[in-house]
């Protein structure tokens, strides 16, 4: 099944911040579901955009939109 997982903000494990977003995604894609996750730009906690969308390690394709 191909996921497709809206949220505001996205923080990866390595970024300071809540996961859930990241653990959700990461444990559908374990489990064989391609998982894309829309998610704006902005990173709330150091206020800077990121804008290139990026492949997790776990198989997430994490796609950031303009906010």
């Amino acid at each position: 099944m191909h996921i497709l997982y809206m949220v505001q903000y996205f923080n990866s494990p390595d970024d300071p911040g809540g996961s859930r977003a990241y653990e959700f995604a990461r444990r559908w894609a374990a489990v064989g579901h391609r998982v894309t996750l829309l998610a704006g730009d902005l990173n709330h906690k150091t206020l800077s955009t990121i804008t290139s969308p990026t492949v997790s390690p776990v198989g997430v394709t994490v796609v950031r939109v303009r906010t």
